[in-house]
């Protein structure tokens, strides 16, 4: 979630840092894990709970300018079981 909140300041916007960390590292972009986590909706609270050091209204600008969906789909290689 910290590499969605240094998103905003690196790039243009978040799906930009999406694209940069498909195509340029190969690594697993910040929207498609959270994606994986459940999506925007869970935003807000995947922040707190991980305790960033994230002001109420920076967490609330960040969760405006999130896409709802990233373009690249991870879930299916990505496979956990809840016990």
């Amino acid at each position: 979630m910290y590499s969605l909140f240094v998103a905003n300041h690196v790039a243009q916007n978040i799906s930009d840092c999406d694209i940069a960390m498909q195509y340029g590292f190969g690594w697993v972009p910040p929207i498609a894990l959270l994606d994986f986590f459940g999506g925007k909706a869970n935003l807000k609270k995947l922040i707190v709970s991980s305790n960033i050091n994230i002001s109420d209204e920076n967490i609330d600008l960040l969760v405006s300018k999130c896409p709802e969906k990233s373009k690249f789909d991870y879930r299916k290689f990505m496979k956990a079981r809840i016990y």
